[in-house]
């Protein structure tokens, strides 16, 4: 981000809800940012997060937290975001965005 505040670098690759968040706070800055919407890098990137092994326990709470999350809060969440993302993103901005319950079950390190 620095190097494209400076006008060093032409772009930068991330999130899209991260980059309104950049462009927001940038807004006074050198160089105007704007969100290229659309773009795509290829395949799907996951987050990951990771837990000392040997922990099965830990690995079914965290696993069951995010998906009350994501049945519970995943959309209040959505409909609270600062406006740039709301106005880039009009309609069903809420599934749009939403991870896949089942990824947390499919995706799993979880060795049972």
């Amino acid at each position: 981000m620095r190097k494209l505040r400076q006008g060093d670098a032409d772009a930068v690759f991330t999130d899209e809800a991260l980059l309104h968040g950049f462009v927001e706070q940038q807004r006074s800055g050198k160089v105007p940012l704007e969100v290229v919407r659309d773009v795509s890098s290829g395949n799907i990137n996951r987050y990951g997060i990771g837990l000392r092994e040997g922990r099965p326990e830990d690995c079914a709470e965290l696993r069951e937290a995010l998906g009350d999350y994501l049945a519970e809060e995943w959309a209040g969440d959505v409909r609270a975001q600062p406006p740039a993302p709301v106005a880039a993103y009009p309609g069903d901005r809420e599934n749009r965005f939403r991870p896949d319950p089942q990824d947390l079950n499919t995706h799993s390190s979880r060795k049972e």
